[in-house]
C-alpha cells in the first residue's frame, strides 16, 4: 500500500507536475536551477498528501534519493548529451529502484498483507495506471521515437500543421479509453478505436505524401497501443484477483 502510494506521487510531481521549462531549466543550469528544489518540494507535499505526518523518515529518504538521482542525471546528461533518450529511462529506473527498496525495508510480504493490499487498493491500482498510462507514458513514446522525428522534420513535410499539444491529449484519450474497453471487457472495441483512428490519419499520411511519414505515425499508434493493452491487462488481472479474493 505505502510503496504504490509512494509510485503514485512520484508519477505526478515527476511527469504530470513538471513543466517543459522546468526541464530546460534544470538541464541548462543543473545544480543552480531553482526548479529543480522545486520540483523536490512538489514531491515532499505529495508524498505528505498520500503517506501518514508518521512516515517522515520514508519522506526524507525518497526525497533524498530523488534529489541525488535526478542530480547524477544532470550531470550525466551535460556531459553525455546524445544519450539522452538512455539517461531518461535510467533516471526512471533508479527512482522505482529506490521506492521498491524502501517498500521491502519497511515491509514483511505475507500472504496475508498481500490479500489487505489487493482488498483495499482496487481504486489506488487503477488510478496509478491511468496517471502512468497518459503522459509518463506519451513521454516514453516521444522519446522513443524522437530520433525518427528529427529525421522526419528535417525533410519537406515540416510544413504540416496541427494544433498545438494536440497528438498529447488524442494520445492520453485512446490509452485512457484502451484501459477502459478492456476493464469492461469489450475488446472489439479496441479494433474500432484503431479503425477509426487510421481512417483519420489516412488523409494526412496521404496528403503528405511521405513514407517516413507513414512509419512514423504507424510506429507511434503501435506504440502507444501495446502499451496501453499490456498496462490495461495489468490492471484487469489484479483486479481479477482481488474478485477472487473476496469471494473466497
Amino acid at each position: 500500500m505505502i510503496t504504490l502510494k509512494i509510485i503514485l506521487a512520484h508519477l505526478i510531481g515527476d511527469f504530470l507536475l513538471q513543466p517543459t521549462h522546468w526541464v530546460n531549466h534544470k538541464n541548462k543550469y543543473l545544480l543552480k536551477s531553482k526548479f529543480l528544489y522545486l520540483h523536490i518540494l512538489i514531491h515532499i507535499v505529495l508524498l505528505f498528501l498520500v503517506l501518514e505526518a508518521k512516515h517522515f523518515d520514508i519522506i526524507f529518504i525518497i526525497t533524498s534519493s530523488h534529489l541525488l538521482i535526478d542530480s547524477i542525471k544532470l550531470y550525466i546528461q551535460k556531459k553525455y548529451s546524445d544519450k539522452e533518450r538512455l539517461w531518461f529511462f535510467l533516471d526512471q529506473f533508479f527512482h522505482i529502484i529506490s521506492i521498491i527498496s524502501v517498500g521491502i525495508v519497511i515491509k514483511e510480504v505475507s500472504l496475508i498483507q498481500i490479500k489487505e493490499f489487493l482488498l483495499q487498493t482496487k481504486v489506488l491500482i487503477i488510478m496509478t495506471g491511468f496517471v502512468f498510462i497518459s503522459n509518463p507514458v506519451g513521454i516514453m513514446i516521444g522519446k522513443l521515437l524522437s530520433k525518427w522525428k528529427d529525421a522526419l522534420y528535417n525533410d519537406e513535410v515540416n510544413d504540416i500543421q496541427s494544433l498545438a499539444q494536440a497528438g498529447k491529449y488524442i494520445g492520453w484519450i485512446e490509452r485512457w479509453l484502451v484501459i477502459i474497453f478492456i476493464l469492461l471487457g469489450r475488446f472489439e472495441a479496441i479494433g474500432f478505436l484503431i479503425t477509426a483512428k487510421s481512417v483519420f490519419r489516412f488523409s494526412d499520411i496521404k496528403n503528405a505524401n511521405s513514407h517516413k511519414l507513414t512509419e512514423y505515425f504507424l510506429i507511434g499508434t503501435l506504440l502507444s497501443f501495446f502499451i496501453a493493452i499490456v498496462v490495461g491487462l495489468i490492471l484487469k488481472y489484479f483486479i481479477s484477483i482481488k474478485d477472487l479474493l473476496l469471494n473466497s
